[in-house]
């Protein structure tokens, strides 16, 4: 682990504060730091990584601290989660360009997904999304991006900034990104050829009401994600007292914290960024709570993901065969963790819900069934 302090700021939150303070069931007291703790890479489940490069956006530009509010909130959570265990590497040093800051946090994710362990940002400004993406570049895999964001962060600059990120991905020469999904965008804030861009490239979007209406077929729209990108402007202003620039309409707190839930039960998932927390407008704190409980969530979900077991493992899974136009789907029900998964004709299964059971049951294909189709074709 030592060679992480080489791209890390040489102090770290813990050093500020005197760990007596927590009692031994809350998270502060025994959340392994460095340099003050000595443990490898293998020894490790989730590690914590902030990272305040916000040269990249497009209005914040100074650097960022919130990743030590969240902390400071965090820490002080009790931990009903002793059998999962969590580091916290602190910050990322600050770069002469954001390419360095950008280059520097990459390198980090990449040694991290190598081990096959999850990271969890806290940024920043969203364009550091691209060093999440840095380990599939280097590794030339495929992967599969989600983004839950009030926007769609595509607009065409010759300059990369925390709105046009996605269209650097997407454009660029070589682009692993098999597969992208929004959710919870605001479409009168979106220009709709966007919408019918990203429909030609057969990725979802899911409207803001779309997922505040049945969040529960959120789910399998994150267990199928190895990257998930966060920009709190999702949340209400309400909600979200740190942002300016809220929406009236927006995820309520609780409803982040289900997603986040839902992504730390994702098996593929790498890595997780939450974006955009402005810490010097932060009205008593509110916001770094609300990412400290949405990350107490994330590590509750990744509690069910050790549940799961294989599709293949005998016993684990009730099995269920419907009939669509002459068309037999079979779907699978874990029995540990109530999880649904449905067949397609070419023999795979992908991530699906309750709701798409039930549809294929009154003879009507699963919206979910004919996009994954499109996608094969």
């Amino acid at each position: 682990m030592r060679e992480f302090l080489d791209f890390l700021e040489p102090s770290h939150y813990i050093s500020s504060v005197d760990r007596r303070r927590y009692n031994s069931h809350q998270i502060g007291h025994h959340i392994l730091t460095l340099p003050e703790d000595d443990f490898e890479i293998g020894d490790i489940d989730i590690f914590i990584i902030g990272c305040g490069e916000r040269r990249g956006s497009s209005t914040h530009k100074v650097w960022s601290h919130a990743a030590d509010t969240v902390r400071a909130a965090l820490y002080g959570m009790y931990d009903w989660h002793s059998e999962i265990r969590v580091a916290d590497l602190g910050n990322i040093a600050e770069g002469a360009t954001p390419q360095d800051t950008q280059a520097a946090l990459g390198a980090v994710l990449t040694e991290i997904q190598l081990h096959n362990k999850v990271a969890v940002v806290i940024g920043g400004s969203q364009d550091l999304t691209v060093a999440q993406y840095e380990p599939f570049k280097r590794l030339e895999r495929m992967v599969n991006m989600a983004a839950v964001d009030m926007l769609m962060d595509l607009e065409e600059k010759e300059q990369m900034d925390d709105t046009s990120y996605l269209f650097k991905l997407f454009t660029a020469p070589v682009s692993y990104i098999r597969h992208f999904d929004i959710l919870g965008f605001q479409s009168y804030y979106v220009n709709p050829l966007l919408l019918q861009t990203l429909d030609r490239l057969r990725f979802d979007c899911y409207r803001l009401g779309q997922v505040r209406y049945n969040i529960t077929d959120m789910e399998p729209v994150l267990r199928h994600t190895d990257i998930l990108t966060v920009d709190l402007n999702v949340l209400r202003a309400s909600e979200a007292l740190f942002n300016r620039k809220a929406s009236p309409n927006g995820l309520y707190a609780d409803e982040l914290c289900q997603l986040m839930k839902y992504a730390g039960m994702a098996v593929r998932l790498s890595s997780v960024g939450i974006y955009n927390l402005y810490e010097d407008e932060d009205i008593n704190d509110a916001g770094a709570q609300t990412v400290a409980q949405a990350l107490w969530y994330f590590v509750d979900g990744y509690r069910v993901r050790l549940l799961e077991h294989s599709l293949e493992a005998a016993g684990e899974y009730e099995e269920f065969h419907t009939t669509v136009d002459d068309m037999m789907i079979t779907f699978k029900k874990s029995k540990r963790t109530l999880r649904w998964w449905m067949q397609l004709p070419e023999g795979t299964f992908i991530p699906c819900s309750y709701s798409d059971y039930k549809a294929a049951a009154a003879n009507e294909f699963p919206d979910r069934w004919f996009r994954a189709q499109e996608r094969l074709t």
